[in-house]
């Protein structure tokens, strides 16, 4: 998907004319507030947002009723309004008619696909009305969903239109289910920020330099707790620190481990010492004998740049006379735990603080990684920034949904492997680090 294509052909898509998905009451205030949404609810900024701009509006009782399902009829209006289409007068009895009409006649929507203006839209034949009105070129990358390959829906997973949602770890787009008016809201409310990613109640631009998630949902496979994915070389690897307690380093060995991620220590997240992991140099002695390949990660709570670079040379000093052929990993997490001195850090002194850790471990000739959830991902770092170090992603589901590509992925924190006696984090790795 070439975004800069994108970008400029949603700039004509400009949001000219009021559109009432109800009986209208008043749109008033630059911010107005309906009774029945919510300021945490999901779709709380799309839906304030279109009202505000007198686009959308509620019912004279003052809802919007969100989770309603979306008229074909209404549907067809927002989205040709939103696209400059302008008001269109009824080509028959219906005051949809118009826009029905259009819609037909221009290929925008299949003529079988919408015969009753009153009766729902599905969420595939709205992906398709989006899509072409949009002027998209439709995408052939393997779609994201377990539950579809429409490419329609694809595309406008590429484009950042629609994010899809989860249902028993796995993302799905449920093509013949009707949309809501409160989805409708989100697409078009993102039409008016091309580039961006919708991540809950966020929205997050999307960086360029970064390259997209390659993996196909479809090809992962878990058997008997563990993860492989078809067609590619992956190594198999679990994460520990002291929690783990004694470790039979033949046994995870013999079972099928490749590599493990070691915790070298940590960073108090209240009084900020630095502190070595009790059985750091007990499990990087064992694994290594055992024959495991073997990388290092640092729980940090750096607040500074310093405090980073800090952090970076206290693994490097602990790492002498040790063989790590894995990444060395900047692992910065929230705590949630009142008062931790990470609270609110700012993205950018966050940023610059993974940063400043990585190029001092790869100037002492290591390769350096960030670990992080998609929160962190898409919230608490500008990951754009990150793009010279390897990536570990921690989502624990059936297939990977960040939106960029990584290198490690952590798929669970309730592995069970022959040798460690409790539960382990488990991990697959798609690079070769030999």
């Amino acid at each position: 998907m070439n975004y800069r294509k994108l970008t400029k052909g949603l700039t004509t898509c400009v949001l000219t004319a009021a559109l009432l998905l109800g009986t209208a009451a008043s749109a008033g205030a630059a911010e107005p507030v309906f009774s029945d949404v919510d300021r945490g609810a999901w779709y709380y900024g799309p839906v304030t947002n279109l009202a505000g701009q007198g686009v959308v509006s509620g019912y004279t009782d003052g809802t919007f009723r969100p989770d309603r399902t979306a008229t074909a009829g209404e549907a067809l209006k927002l989205v040709l309004t939103a696209c400059g289409n302008g008001v269109m007068a009824p080509a028959g009895s219906h005051w949809a008619s118009g826009y029905l009409s259009h819609a037909v006649s221009q290929g925008l929507v299949d003529r079988d696909s919408v015969t009753d203006a009153d009766a729902s839209i599905t969420r595939g034949t709205a992906a398709k009305l989006l899509v072409r009105t949009l002027g998209l070129t439709v995408s052939n990358a393997s779609s994201p969903f377990i539950d579809t390959a429409d490419p329609y829906a694809v595309t406008l997973y590429r484009a950042g239109l629609v994010s899809g949602s989860f249902r028993g770890g796995k993302l799905e787009f449920r093509p013949q289910d009707p949309i809501s008016r409160a989805e409708l809201c989100a697409i078009i409310d993102r039409m008016n920020s091309p580039g961006m990613i919708q991540y809950g109640s966020y929205q997050v631009p999307i960086a360029e330099n970064l390259p997209r998630n390659p993996y196909d949902p479809a090809s992962f496979r878990l058997t008997d707790g563990r993860m492989t994915y078809s067609g590619r070389e992956t190594a198999t690897g679990i994460d520990v620190s002291y929690y783990q307690e004694d470790i039979d380093w033949r046994a995870v060995k013999n079972s099928g481990i490749d590599f493990v991620m070691i915790r070298l220590g940590y960073r108090g997240y209240e009084t900020g010492k630095l502190v070595l992991d009790s059985r750091f140099r007990e499990y990087i002695s064992g694994a290594t004998a055992a024959g495991l390949d073997v990388g290092i990660y640092f729980f940090s709570q750096a607040i500074t740049v310093e405090e980073a670079r800090e952090e970076a040379r206290f693994v490097l000093s602990n790492l002498q006379g040790y063989a790590v052929t894995y990444p060395v990993v900047f692992d910065w997490e929230i705590i949630g735990v009142k008062p931790a001195r990470t609270d609110d850090l700012d993205p950018q002194l966050l940023t610059a603080a993974a940063r400043a850790f990585c190029d001092t471990v790869a100037a002492a000739g290591y390769t350096p990684a960030i670990y992080f959830t998609k929160y962190l991902g898409y919230v608490s770092y500008d990951i754009g920034r990150l793009g010279d170090y390897d990536f570990w992603f921690a989502e624990y589901t059936d297939a990977p949904s960040f939106y960029y590509g990584f290198d490690m992925w952590q798929y669970t924190d309730r592995g069970s492997v022959p040798g460690i006696s409790g539960r382990v984090d488990m991990n697959i790795c798609f690079k070769s680090y030999n």
